[in-house]
């Protein structure tokens, strides 16, 4: 049913004086009971609201439980004479914060009184007269209470008391005897059954609010593509991403897009994992491998495993991720907790804002493969040609996995040249970020083919023989901690080599070495050797500035004033 269909059923029970008794059905986070709520509110907005009782079956264990519960809450709505108020508004005001009969549970403490108890509920109940009585969570009652008997006494409040009767249940959890009742007793008790189950984009509506934040706009979209129709969890995510959007504010604008995908995504797979959603341990260790689109996939010799994790890297390919980094890891684990570990996501976020470009061109480089991979449109030979230049273009910022991916397709196409080549340079512009030649020793060495492994591994060589300097220089971060021996090494090396060492580097490197030299002898127990490295640096940056007027447009920021 749709949402409005569902909405004019439940209206029509409140608004209506007609006994009868209606089973609202629905998976668990559809909504049921918000919408529930939703028509009693508009009920009391019209002045038209009833004498109700709600009663969760929660843990309840028998008919005289649940009676008790109706008698309660309707008994707490009677006006008293004299009073300005009804019986709950009058002991609310006293300052008891029990309903009438929760006080009766103080009677057996009076051995006379106490037989009265049992009494006392039977004539409460015989106050249950033509209002509305909602039983919610069905599935969730103890295995001694019998649906036989909450349809049964639902019948009698309907045929006896004049009463509407909303019956709230999610079908799905219910099994055994008590499914078995629900099907016998809705054809042999229920007048209207509603089965609410929204698509992505009702449920979106309903759980963000008419006028979303552009963070939830953002959850919406990611919703709606990966299917995700359960209302409790998109409001879940909901209330993270607006954390998380206070937290990064201020950020680049791709660093909480960025975010919030990696939220849908482990949000789904966490919340829902049995809607085919691939685990989060599974996303955890992805990284993307086109290699197993290049295999005719021979689904005889594949293990179950094999095949389902297939679906998985489908699933994965189609939403546009690629490999799992330091912070997708740190925000499923806070999804996971509730909670995000603030300090280590603004951490990680801002070092992520400040290659904001390289992002965008990280993601211009996914999605072009995978419009590859998952689409049969577009002339391939223009296609190809434009993933060449992509490809060419992405270099900096890619892995060598991904290259290598990439490469192999270009083979396969007979353009062996255009893969050697963007080999080639891959290594001439990353010299600045050597990390990425240790593939060959790494997880997916074993798979490189010889020619390609070789290569890297040369290089990987080469810059293993980097000076101590580079190597302590490198390793000082006095944002986040550093070792006291790196500050001594690079404090004694000939500033001819931190020289060198600055010249050669360039972007977010450059930067980062040149602060760091600006910052060692700062501190209170620095050593004169410490504080000289300092004071050369700055020497440096001003005979730069003064010796070349470009240079001192570019550099000047940096010089401190002492």
């Amino acid at each position: 049913m749709t949402l409005n269909i569902v909405q004019q059923r439940l209206d029509g029970l409140l608004s209506s004086s007609k006994p009868k008794v209606v089973l609202l059905t629905g998976g668990w986070g559809a909504g049921k009971t918000f919408q529930w709520k939703q028509s009693l509110k508009k009920a009391a907005a019209d002045h038209n609201k009833p004498r109700y009782a709600y009663v969760s079956l929660f843990g309840l264990s028998s008919l005289a439980e649940i009676r008790k519960r109706v008698a309660e809450e309707i008994v707490s709505q009677v006006t008293l004479p004299g009073n300005s108020g009804t019986v709950g508004e009058v002991i609310e005001r006293e300052g008891y914060a029990l309903k009438p009969m929760q006080l009766l549970k103080l009677l057996p403490a009076i051995p006379v009184l106490g037989k009265l108890e049992s009494l006392a509920n039977e004539l409460s109940f015989s106050a249950v007269r033509k209002a509305v009585i909602c039983f919610d969570d069905l599935e969730r009652a103890a295995p001694s209470l019998r649906l036989a008997d909450v349809f049964g006494l639902a019948s009698f409040l309907k045929e006896e008391r004049d009463c509407r009767v909303l019956l709230i249940s999610d079908q799905d959890k219910l099994n055994g005897e008590k499914k078995d009742d629900l099907t016998l007793y809705t054809e042999k008790v229920v007048d209207e059954l509603i089965h609410f189950a929204p698509a992505a984009q009702t449920a979106c509506e309903i759980a963000l609010g008419e006028q979303p934040t552009a963070v939830r706009l953002l959850l919406q979209e990611r919703m709606i593509f990966l299917g995700v129709s359960n209302i409790r969890v998109i409001a879940r995510l909901a209330a993270m991403a607006d954390e998380l959007q206070a937290l990064l504010a201020g950020l680049h604008e791709a660093v909480i897009k960025e975010v919030v995908h990696s939220l849908a995504l482990f949000g789904a797979a966490y919340f829902l994992p049995k809607d085919g959603f691939p685990p989060p341990s599974f996303i955890r260790e992805y990284d993307t491998d086109w290699r197993h689109y290049l295999k005719s996939d021979d689904q005889t010799t594949q293990t179950e495993e094999e095949k389902l994790q297939s679906v998985w890297r489908e699933k994965l390919g189609s939403y546009g991720y690629s490999e799992t980094s330091a912070l997708d890891t740190v925000i499923s684990h806070g999804v996971e907790r509730g909670y995000f570990d603030q300090a280590t996501v603004l951490k990680l976020a801002t070092e992520l804002s400040g290659t904001a470009e390289e992002l965008a061109q990280r993601a211009t480089y996914s999605n072009s493969w995978t419009k590859f991979w998952h689409s049969a449109s577009g002339d391939s030979a223009a296609l190809l040609q434009s993933l060449r230049v992509i490809t060419d273009d992405s270099l900096r910022v890619i892995s060598a996995n991904d290259l290598y991916n990439a490469c192999e397709v270009f083979k396969e196409a007979s353009q062996e040249d255009a893969a050697n080549a963007l080999l080639e340079k891959f290594i001439a512009v990353n010299q600045s970020r050597p990390g990425v030649f240790s593939d060959a020793d790494g997880p997916f060495g074993h798979i490189y083919n010889e020619a390609f492994a070789q290569r890297l591994k040369a290089e990987a060589i080469k810059h293993a023989q980097i000076s101590s300097a580079q190597e302590a220089l490198d390793a000082i971060d006095f944002s986040s901690g550093w070792n006291s021996k790196d500050v001594t090494r690079v404090s004694e090396v000939d500033f001819s080599e931190l020289e060198a060492l600055l010249l050669a580097s360039e972007g977010r490197v450059f930067t980062k070495r040149l602060k760091t030299l600006l910052n060692i002898g700062t501190g209170s127990d620095a050593s004169s050797k410490e504080k000289q490295v300092r004071e050369n640096t700055i020497d440096w940056l001003r005979k730069l500035t003064t010796s070349d007027p470009i240079l001192a447009i570019r550099l000047r920021r940096f010089i401190p004033t002492r």
